[in-house]
């Protein structure tokens, strides 16, 4: 629920992409719809595994900002090896 969110900032703040109000809009409109379906803490007491999602939330806009940015100096297939590669070698240190 977040990723569009993250994305939409990193892109706008680091990546310097022009970002649009409708398109802030639409992104937030996005959220606190997913916020309204999921309603999150809604048992009075919090969860404690509610910041979990957050490592693959920030991988996922990282991998988003760097494919921007990759996609304007290297081809698909060059970066589908690396890609890969920063894969295999992150699963490969997983017990």
């Amino acid at each position: 629920m977040l990723t569009p969110l993250l994305v939409t900032v990193v892109a706008a703040w680091r990546g310097g992409e022009r970002v649009s109000w409708w398109n802030w809009a639409s992104v937030l409109g996005g959220l606190l719809g997913a916020l309204l379906i999921v309603r999150p803490g809604a048992a009075g007491r919090p969860d404690p595994v509610l910041p979990l999602p957050l490592g693959p939330l920030c991988s996922n806009a990282l991998f988003q900002e760097l494919t921007s940015r990759l996609t304007r100096t290297d081809s698909p297939a060059t970066i589908f090896l690396h890609t890969s590669a920063v894969c295999g070698v992150a699963l490969r240190l997983l017990p």
